[in-house]
């Protein structure tokens, strides 16, 4: 009899049951067949519309872009389907606007060319991240013209659009009123040099005008613009302040939204207060204003782009106000996006609905935000931005280039998922996350499990049911329970982790029973029972790990020779609450489909490893090639550092850390002085010594406190046969010098100090200090003096 061992016989599985190939394909066949058709609102179901923040046209997504919307949305989705819900996910490329006229000025294409291959770029990284929309789509279509004109159209009549005169800026040299994006100038708000005329990435805020700005500048001719009137038509946002906030009151009782989205929409409502909303735009590429007057406009891109959801659920299914207009009440609209885009979504795009909607007529109403979930941002190693100028972090192709499986990065995104706050990428902590969790916990369970079961037979085996094993099953279940609440709560970072819980049990439940020892010992009875149980959890955690790598629930589906389309979660009720009760595998195969799992007799296929292993020796070179040395399209050095010879003027120990110094350094004619503390408390006899040298000094460094001392800049260090010193430069040298790579641009963007540790800059035999391999000079024809002799090799602080 298979699966027993020694002098104990098992009298199961004498006649194993293989699965079908023909009734598997049917089952796989169906169950992709059914997901083509479009699907729409079921009354009295669970009818869930997901849509996740549409991506610009005129990029290629970071791996912030990816984990903020679109890959967060996919989990949630998959899960709904796993319980049976009937979920809708939409989403697509936005394409109007001015972003996508100035990518197109700058690569000589068309507007719509730019928009047909950036298109086909965004939807190649989806797939290959397995990404599993119901529709992608784009918002250059009739079906986006035709609603959003209606829409306004709807606003208008009910009286919620208003004509203005604005002052905008305009570009004399180009002839013509500059779009927001067309313009940089001083942030209103902050004080921030490059912002644009629609946002400041610095502060956020969103709520200036271009000539708001100080110092504007044209992006296209570099002119400063000048002033002038246009009319506008403008949405009245102070006029549905009362409809707009008992939504957002009630949506936040009934749905599940994110603190910082009820945060940002209550100080856009109540502390701020609503303004008018400009909903028109001096372009030509967007959706057409069907208003005498307005033919050379088109309405501004934060007005037509979210009506992209509806737009793209239009080209889904031509039933579309079957989720958009859905008289019973039974839809809930769950949005997924980034922070910056909060406002947009709960105050601008509720108030569109809201002013093209009838309240006494139910089936013209549009069906708004039930719950959103919202990311913070996702930073690169270091603390930086993702910059695709710069060559700075991974972008969605990069992702493929490395090699690692999707599912890898899948699983190490959705593990660092910034639900409360920033969050940062690290090369390390992938390679670990891939070592330590899925291969040492995850899948370390699942293949020792199918193949020690493969080796007695391949055959499910009947357990029989100790006390402990109770507790075995209960804790379990348990966890299962955690992970649905997690997951309908949108905790996805937490949910995940429990996944992992779930292994590790399997991991103990094979340690301790030791089913090695057991077949020694001849016990094939408690063997069988250790395998039931182990190979039923198998079943239990392709079913959880589904929603956040679906690749590896198909190949573990594979390898128990189930149809994938049968996975669900046990014991899921879709009316009521959720129990799981885990437990030994069914009896048959109609019992399986019901409770969930294997049944007793069930052949397995062969066992194979799910995850192949990080290199630790290709991290450096990761880091190397995406940490931003240099510009991937132009080839410039960006120097990240404001680098200049300063002055010490006073050092004195730190009061309650005695390795470190608190030093006072001037920075040259007219640009004042720092203090800054330093790792050099410890190094020097006498550190008065250095008052009146000439140091290099790192000026654009973030604030920070340190011990409780303030420190805004960073002094250049580098070991010596004495140990660490500060970098000393002949003492006739003159403060002041700016220091810089040649072929370099002057980068004073503030960076955390930390990001400094990963910085290539040394000093040569010649005395020349280097960053990236190329020297460090002095600005504006100003000589910088070689470094003295005793100071070599890589530059710390």
């Amino acid at each position: 009899t298979t699966g027993a061992a020694g002098g104990k016989k098992a009298t199961y599985n004498k006649t194993p049951v293989v699965p079908d190939p023909a009734e598997w394909k049917d089952i796989e066949a169906k169950a992709k067949a059914d997901r083509a058709k479009p699907k729409l609102p079921i009354p009295g179901a669970k009818n869930i519309l997901i849509t996740s923040a549409l991506p610009y046209v005129n990029n290629v997504p970071h791996l912030g872009n990816i984990i903020g919307c679109v890959l967060s949305a996919d989990v949630y989705s998959r899960y709904c389907r796993i319980r049976g819900y009937n979920s809708v996910y939409i989403c697509g490329t936005d394409e109007y606007g001015t972003t996508t006229e100035m990518k197109a000025y700058q690569e000589g294409l068309t507007n719509q060319q730019i928009c047909d291959k950036y298109h086909a770029i965004h939807r190649e990284i989806y797939q290959w991240f397995n990404i599993g929309f119901d529709h992608f789509g784009r918002t250059t279509t009739q079906q986006q013209t035709a609603i959003a004109q209606d829409i306004y159209k709807r606003a208008r009549a009910n009286g919620f659009v208003v004509e203005k005169e604005t002052q905008q800026l305009y570009d004399t040299k180009l002839g013509k009123f500059l779009a927001d994006r067309y313009v940089e100038g001083t942030c209103p708000k902050c004080g921030y040099e490059k912002a644009r005329g629609d946002q400041c990435d610095k502060c956020g805020s969103i709520d200036y005008t271009p000539v708001e700005l100080k110092n504007p500048v044209s992006v296209l001719t570099k002119n400063t613009p000048e002033v002038r009137g246009s009319k506008h038509l403008y949405l009245d946002l102070p006029k549905l302040k009362d409809r707009l906030w008992n939504f957002v009151e009630a949506a936040q009782k009934k749905g599940r939204w994110t603190g910082n989205a009820s945060s940002e929409t209550d100080s856009w409502i109540n502390k701020r207060g609503l303004l008018p909303r400009c909903i028109t735009r001096d372009l030509k590429w967007g959706t057409p204003v069907p208003e005498k007057g307005y033919e050379d406009k088109v309405f501004y891109v934060w007005f037509d782009a979210p009506i992209g959801y509806i737009s793209i659920t239009a080209n889904y299914t031509p039933q579309w106000e079957k989720w958009w207009k859905n008289e019973t009440k039974d839809v809930r609209l769950v949005q997924f996006m980034g922070k910056d885009n909060i406002p947009f979504h709960t105050v601008i795009f509720p108030c569109t609905l809201l002013a093209a909607s009838n309240p006494e007529k139910a089936s013209d109403n549009f069906v708004l935000l039930d719950s959103i979930s919202v990311c913070d941002y996702l930073q690169y190693e270091g603390g930086l931005k993702f910059s695709k100028s710069r060559g700075t972090g991974v972008f969605g192709n990069n992702a493929k280039e490395t090699g690692i499986a999707a599912p890898i990065w899948r699983y190490y995104l959705l593990s660092v998922r910034p639900e409360n706050q920033d969050s940062e990428f690290d090369w390390q902590k992938l390679h670990d996350a891939c070592k330590g969790e899925l291969i040492g916990n995850f899948g370390n369970f699942i293949n020792r499990t199918l193949s020690f079961l493969g080796k007695m037979g391949g055959v499910v085996p009947p357990v029989k049911v100790l006390p402990k094993d109770t507790e075995f099953f209960s804790k379990v279940s348990d966890l299962v329970n955690q992970y649905v609440d997690l997951m309908e709560k949108i905790n996805m970072r937490d949910a995940l982790r429990l996944v992992l819980e779930v292994s590790r049990l399997g991991n103990g439940l094979f340690q301790r029973e030791a089913p090695w020892d057991l077949m020694k010992k001849g016990d094939g009875e408690r063997t069988a029972s250790v395998l039931g149980m182990a190979v039923q959890l198998v079943w239990v955690l392709a079913a959880l790990c589904q929603p956040f790598m679906p690749s590896v629930a198909t190949e573990i589906c594979k390898q128990l020779a189930v149809p994938e389309s049968t996975l669900f979660l046990p014991g899921s009720d879709t009316k009521s609450g959720f129990k799981c009760q885990y437990g030994p595998p069914s009896k048959t195969w109609d019992e399986a489909k019901v409770k969930g799992g294997l049944f007793v007799g069930h052949k397995i296929a062969k066992a194979k490893p799910l995850f192949a292993r990080i290199e630790q020796k290709m991290l450096d070179q990761w880091r190397k090639k995406y940490g931003g040395v240099g510009s991937v399209t132009t080839g410039e050095v960006l120097f990240p550092f404001y680098l200049l010879v300063a002055e010490v003027k006073e050092i004195d120990p730190h009061p309650t850390a005695s390795h470190l110094a608190v030093v006072k350094v001037e920075l040259g004619p007219g640009k004042g002085s720092k203090t800054l503390v330093s790792g050099i408390g410890d190094q020097y006899p006498d550190m008065k010594a250095l008052v009146g040298s000439k140091v290099l000094v790192v000026e654009n460094v973030q604030p920070s406190n340190f011990k409780g001392v303030k420190t805004s800049a960073l002094l250049l260090c580098a070991e010596t046969g004495s140990g660490k010193r500060a970098i000393e430069l002949p003492r006739e040298t003159s403060p002041g010098i700016i220091c810089l790579p040649k072929g370099s641009k002057l980068n004073k963007n503030k960076f955390p100090s930390k990001q400094f540790s990963k910085s290539p800059m040394t000093i040569g035999a010649d005395g020349i200090v280097a960053f990236a391999g190329r020297n460090i000079e002095g600005a504006k024809g100003a000589k910088l003096p070689p470094i003295p002799s005793e100071f070599r090799g890589k530059i710390v602080i």
